[in-house]
């Protein structure tokens, strides 16, 4: 059974590019809310908490393809 967390992440991001990061020793372990320029909610973005060398950090979508390439 896999969490809700889970769930989110690998219905954005497809199974190849979520195996390159695992080969990668990157896992992305949820998705996050963040907020657009200037704290305004309504233009924000689905941000993700990516684990590499056991330091977290916060990518953008793009960002964390661009880690699988």
């Amino acid at each position: 059974m896999t969490s809700v967390a889970q769930d989110i992440i690998h219905g954005h991001f497809n199974r190849k590019t979520l195996t390159a990061l695992k080969k990668k020793g990157i896992e992305v372990v949820k998705s996050t809310f963040v907020p657009g320029p200037g704290g305004d909610y309504t233009q924000g973005e689905t941000a993700y908490v990516v684990v590499e060398n056991e330091m977290s950090s916060i990518r953008s979508y793009l960002e964390v393809l661009k880690m699988a390439a």
